[in-house]
Formats: structure tokens, C-alpha cells, sequence
């Protein structure tokens, strides 16, 4: 079934790359962006780290968007949501020695998954849809000739 669902789900990726331009590219990459966070945040809620939700949610959201918008610099969005991120948790009242842990997991969605699929829309744009293909064919080959 695991299988199944992913030659699905990987058929309709290279359609939507082939077909469809950047900027809807970008929409669908946020909406991806916005399900893995949510499972991202309810792993770190297992090891008892609080990802400050709605801001973290943005943060990644805004670091995808900037990869791809034109004279948008993503270390800025980076900065402004280190800053934000952590002015956000030391005002949230919970004790200091687990603050470093919370900017953590609130900051990492906008590394982890922010830029990468921002990178992939970036890529679509100004490169082409064939180099988009080409790199995911190849981690998709490299991570199963791992797992065999």
C-alpha cells in the first residue's frame, strides 16, 4: 500500500512539475509545507519541545515564499524569525532552560521544510521544470538504492 501510494503521489508531483507554472507551484509547495508541519509539530510535542505554532507556521511559510519571489533575501526572513521566534518564547513564561529547545523547534520548520521546497519551486523557476525532475529522480533513486 506504502508503495502504491507513493508512485501516486509521485506521478502527480512530475505532472504538477511539468504542467503546471512556478507560481502554482509555490501554492501547492506551501500547502505541502503547512501538512508537514503540523506532523512536525505534534513530534515535538513528544519530546516535549513547544514549537510556537502560528508564528513558526509562518515563518516557514515566509521562508519558502522568499525563496522564490524576486529581490526577496531569505536570510532576512531567516533573521527576522530567529529574532521573532525567540522574543516570542522568552515572553511565553516558560522557564529559561527550556528556551533554547523551543526557538529550536519553532525555527527548524522554516530550515527543514521551508527551504527546501521553496528551493525546488525556485529551481522550476529559474531553471526549468527538467532540473526539478532530474533532482528528485535522483534522491528518489539514491534513497532506494540505500534501503536495498
Amino acid at each position: 500500500m506504502r508503495v502504491l501510494s507513493g508512485a501516486v503521489l509521485g506521478a502527480a508531483f512530475a505532472i504538477a512539475v511539468w504542467w503546471f507554472p512556478s507560481l502554482v507551484l509555490l501554492g501547492i509547495a506551501e500547502i505541502v509545507l503547512l501538512m508537514a508541519f503540523v506532523e512536525y509539530a505534534s513530534l515535538a510535542d513528544r519530546v516535549h519541545a513547544r514549537v510556537q505554532r502560528i508564528p513558526a507556521g509562518a515563518a516557514a511559510m515566509l521562508t519558502c515564499a522568499a525563496m522564490v519571489a524576486p529581490g526577496t533575501s531569505v536570510h532576512v526572513v531567516l533573521m527576522a524569525a530567529t529574532v521573532a521566534l525567540g522574543a516570542i518564547v522568552l515572553g511565553s513564561g516558560r522557564s529559561h532552560a527550556n528556551a533554547l529547545i523551543d526557538v529550536a523547534a519553532s525555527l527548524m520548520p522554516a530550515l527543514y521544510l521551508g527551504l527546501p521546497l521553496g528551493a525546488l519551486v525556485a529551481i522550476h523557476a529559474e531553471i526549468g521544470r527538467t532540473a526539478v525532475l532530474l533532482l528528485l529522480v535522483t534522491v528518489v533513486v539514491s534513497d532506494s538504492a540505500q534501503y536495498y
